[in-house]
């Protein structure tokens, strides 16, 4: 069975080149919201392995709140992303319990080695 994984962002075309690009990592992606609504929703009916989550979403309530929510009845690990200067926001993400940040712009290898990591898979060779 593969690890799944709730993607987070609130950018569409972002969101479909991450959920194309996990499935050819052989994960299954189970959901993807745009909202914090939507995300606490998804994370507590889905149950995903792992959390992709966007940090600056475009709604009243940010990610890193979306988050701190989840993490109330989960303990799935969250890879924040985002292409925010906010640096506040970026501190907030990076101090969150079993969880790690990375940039929008990070490359197809460095996903694959975070994503096997936090899920505690064997890293396989990328093509």
């Amino acid at each position: 069975m593969n690890s799944t994984i709730l993607i987070v962002e609130d950018e569409c075309l972002l969101a479909m080149a991450l959920r194309k690009l996990f499935e050819s990592l052989g994960f299954e992606v189970i959901g993807l919201a745009t909202s914090y609504e939507s995300a606490v929703s998804l994370a507590l009916f889905m149950q995903p392995d792992l959390i992709v989550m966007d940090i600056d979403l475009a709604t009243e309530k940010t990610g890193v709140e979306a988050a701190q929510t989840i993490r109330s009845f989960s303990s799935s690990p969250i890879i924040f992303h985002s292409s925010s200067a906010q640096i506040n926001l970026v501190e907030e993400a990076k101090s969150q319990s079993n969880s790690c940040f990375l940039p929008k712009t990070v490359s197809r290898s460095d996903w694959h080695s975070t994503l096997n990591y936090y899920l505690n898979q064997p890293i396989a060779q990328v093509a």
